[in-house]
């Protein structure tokens, strides 16, 4: 009789260590399921970056746009503060005069003058292709 309890009691500790269903009492127990658990990622190597589809893959090349440069094409071209007619002028530019395109918008171009050490927008109309 000793043997059969021994025995009962070895197979519910194996069934509880397993996971499987145990009994308890009158009625059926069964373990809520592992939670999740979100590792870090592990550290990709220089020059591959993280997705989570398909892990470390190579990082696209980083390329840096070479400036882009214009020539004032009219005789005389405000720098001024903002894109409009009506924003404060900062320096009068000279026809032939090079400047770094920044930004376009709305017939309107942001510049850096090497010359003029200065930042500003342009009259777009007043530039050409250097």
């Amino acid at each position: 009789m000793q043997t059969r309890i021994a025995l009962f009691a070895a197979s519910l500790a194996l069934f509880a260590l397993s996971g499987c269903v145990v009994v308890m009492g009158p009625g059926w127990y069964r373990p809520a399921p592992p939670a999740v658990v979100y590792a870090t990622p592990p550290p990709c190597p220089q020059g591959f970056v993280w997705t989570p589809q398909t892990g470390c893959v190579p990082a696209p090349p980083q390329t840096t746009p070479q400036p882009v440069y214009a020539a004032i094409s009219v005789p005389v071209l405000n720098l001024r503060t903002c894109p409009g007619k009506d924003c404060q002028s900062l320096a009068a530019l000279d026809k032939g005069r090079m400047l770094q395109i920044l930004e376009v918008k709305e017939g309107w171009t942001r510049v850096w003058s090497p010359d003029a050490m200065r930042e500003g927008w342009v009259d777009s109309t007043g530039l050409a292709a250097y």
